[in-house]
C-alpha cells in the first residue's frame, strides 16, 4: 500500500523529488546516487522521441514508476566497477538485491531491469520450449526497453548496434513486438491479460508464427545451454520411442494393459492403506524415513490427502489408457506424435518469423479502421527495417525481406491515400511507392513536419525531403511523364 500511494502521486514533474526520499534511505554512495539521478532525467529527455519512433513502449509515467519502485523494493546494494579492467564483470544477485555494474547510466539502467523482471508467465505448445521462449523474452526486453538510453540521446536517433546483448534474441523480440504490441512488454511486469495472447489457438496466422518463433528459440537456446541440449535429446528419444510403438499397434495394446494392471495394483495397494489405520501409521514413517526434513509429510492427515491424490491420478491414467486405444483417439495420439517429431527435427530459418511477422502485419494493416492507426503503422514498419540483423546491416537490408517489405508498404500508402492522411499528389501508383518508401529508410525521428519538395528535368525526379523548413535528405528518379505536385505536406 505504501509504495502505491508513493507511486499513484508519481509524476514527470516530482519524480526527481521521491527518489531523492527513497535514495535518503539507501546506503548508496554518492555517485551511484547522482547515475541513478541522471540515468531517469537522460530517460526522460529522451522518451518522447523513443515513443515516436517505436511506438509500442509503456507509457512514459508507468516506465519511470516501474523504475522507481524497483529501486525502492528490489536493490539494496549497487557498486561501480572499473571498465578498464578486463577481469570486471556486471554481476546481479536477485536474492540479495545487489548489483555490480559499470559507472554509466545504461549499465545502470540495465542491471535494474534485471533485477525488477519475474519470470515471464506463457502458455506454449511444447513443455520443453517454455524456458527457450522465456529467454527470449526477458533478454528482448531487456534490450527493448533500455533502447531509451541506448540509442536515443534527446535529438537524435542512433542504433548502437555493439551495446545489443544478443542481435538474435533481439529480432525475435521485436518481431513479437511488432505482432503483439505493448502488452508484450508488460508479461515480465506481471501485468498482463488472462487469456495468453501469445498462442492466439483460433487464429490461424498467429499459431504458425508462434510456432516458427518457438522452434528457432528453442534451436537457439540449445545451441547455448548443455543442460537444454541434453534435455532436448532425452525428449527427441522418447517421442521416437513412442511413434515406434504406435506403428506396432498390437505391441502398443498390450504395454497399455500392462499400464492399466500396475494402476489397478497400485489402485489397490493405495485402498488397503487408507482403509487400515495401522498400515496408515506405517506408510507414514516409511515415507517420512527417506524425505528430507523440508519435504517430510506433516501429520497422518496431510498423508492420507496425499494418497488420495495419488489414487485420483491413478484413474485418471487408466481413463487415458482406455481412451488412446480406441480407434479414433489412437490415430490423434499419432498424429500428435508425428507433429511433435517434425517440431523437434525441423531447424526454421529466423528470417520466416520475420516473413510470418510482416504477413501478420498486413493483416493489420488491412485491417485499421482510423487515420491514426495508419499513422502509427509508418512508424512501426520503419522501426522494424532498422531492426539490426548482423552488426552491419538491418532487416531492410535483407534480400529475402525485400518483397515482403515492399508489399507492406504498398498497402500502407494505399491505406493512407484512403484515409487523407496526405494529399493525393500523383495519380500515378508506382511514383507514389518511389517517393514515400525513401521515408521508410530514413532515420528522421519525426514525420509530422515533414515537406516534400519535387523538381523534374531532363527525365530526372528530384527529391528532397524537408523537416519543416530543414533539409534533411534528398532523392534521384529515373522516370518518365512526370505530373506530381511540386510541394507535398506528408501529414494533413
Amino acid at each position: 500500500m505504501e509504495a502505491k500511494k508513493i507511486f499513484s502521486k508519481l509524476n514527470m514533474k516530482n519524480y526527481n523529488n521521491i527518489l531523492e526520499e527513497i535514495l535518503e534511505e539507501k546506503l548508496f554512495s554518492l555517485d551511484v546516487k547522482n547515475i541513478l539521478l541522471s540515468m531517469l532525467y537522460k530517460s526522460e529527455n529522451a522518451y518522447k522521441d523513443y515513443k515516436t519512433v517505436k511506438v509500442e513502449v509503456l507509457p512514459e509515467k508507468e516506465f519511470i514508476s516501474y523504475i522507481v519502485k524497483t529501486i525502492k523494493e528490489r536493490c539494496f546494494g549497487i557498486e561501480f566497477i572499473s571498465p578498464e579492467e578486463k577481469e570486471n564483470k556486471e554481476k546481479i544477485n536477485k536474492r540479495t538485491g545487489e548489483i555490480t555494474c559499470f559507472p554509466n547510466e545504461l549499465s545502470l539502467l540495465a542491471s535494474i531491469l534485471y533485477m525488477g523482471e519475474d519470470e515471464a508467465s506463457i502458455v506454449v505448445k511444447y513443455p520443453y520450449v517454455k524456458k527457450a521462449v522465456q529467454n527470449v523474452i526477458r533478454i528482448g526486453s531487456n534490450m527493448s526497453l533500455i533502447e531509451v538510453l541506448r540509442d536515443f540521446n534527446g535529438w537524435s536517433w542512433d542504433i548502437n548496434v555493439r551495446e545489443l546483448q544478443n542481435i538474435k534474441y533481439n529480432m525475435l523480440y521485436q518481431s513479437m513486438l511488432l505482432v503483439y504490441g505493448e502488452r508484450l512488454l508488460r508479461i515480465n511486469l506481471k501485468d498482463v491479460e488472462k487469456d495468453n495472447f501469445l498462442m492466439q489457438k483460433n487464429k490461424k496466422e498467429f499459431t504458425e508464427f508462434f510456432d516458427i518463433l518457438s522452434n528457432v528459440s528453442m534451436n537457439l537456446y540449445i545451441e547455448e545451454n548443455q543442460d537444454a541440449k541434453a534435455e532436448y535429446e532425452k525428449v527427441l528419444d522418447e517421442k521416437n520411442q513412442r511413434l515406434n510403438l504406435l506403428n506396432n499397434k498390437k505391441q502398443f495394446v498390450e504395454q497399455i494393459t500392462e499400464e492399466k494392471k500396475e494402476c489397478l495394483k497400485d489402485i489397490e495397494n493405495l485402498d488397503k492403506i487408507l482403509n487400515n489405520a495401522d498400515l496408515l501409521k506405517t506408510e507414514y514413517e516409511k515415507r517420512n524415513s527417506v524425505l528430507p526434513n523440508k519435504q517430510k509429510i506433516f501429520s497422518i492427515s496431510h498423508l492420507v490427502d496425499r494418497l488420495e491424490k495419488e489414487r485420483e491420478s491413478l484413474l485418471k491414467q487408466i481413463k487415458i489408457c482406455n481412451q488412446i486405444v480406441q480407434p479414433r483417439e489412437f490415430v490423434k495420439e499419432k498424429t500428435k506424435i508425428s507433429d511433435e517429431l517434425e517440431f523437434l527435427n525441423k531447424k526454421e530459418d529466423i528470417i520466416n518469423v520475420c516473413k510470418e511477422c510482416l504477413q501478420i502485419a498486413k493483416q493489420q494493416i488491412e485491417n485499421a479502421q482510423e487515420k491514426e492507426e495508419i499513422i502509427k503503422w509508418i512508424y512501426k514498419i520503419r522501426y522494424y527495417r532498422y531492426v539490426p540483423f548482423n552488426e552491419k546491416s538491418y532487416l531492410k537490408d535483407v534480400v529475402k525481406l525485400k518483397k515482403d517489405f515492399e508489399e507492406v508498404i504498398k498497402l500502407i500508402i494505399k491505406k493512407a491515400q484512403e484515409f487523407k492522411v496526405w494529399d493525393v499528389f500523383t495519380e500515378d501508383d508506382k511514383l507514389t511507392y518511389i517517393i514515400i518508401q525513401e521515408l521508410f529508410n530514413s532515420k528522421m525521428i519525426n514525420f509530422k513536419n515533414v515537406n516534400i519538395s519535387c523538381n523534374y528535368e531532363d527525365g530526372v525526379l528530384y527529391v528532397e525531403y524537408y523537416d519543416d523548413n530543414i533539409l534533411e535528405f534528398k532523392s534521384q528518379f529515373k522516370v518518365d511523364n512526370v505530373r506530381i505536385k511540386k510541394k507535398i505536406k506528408l501529414f494533413i
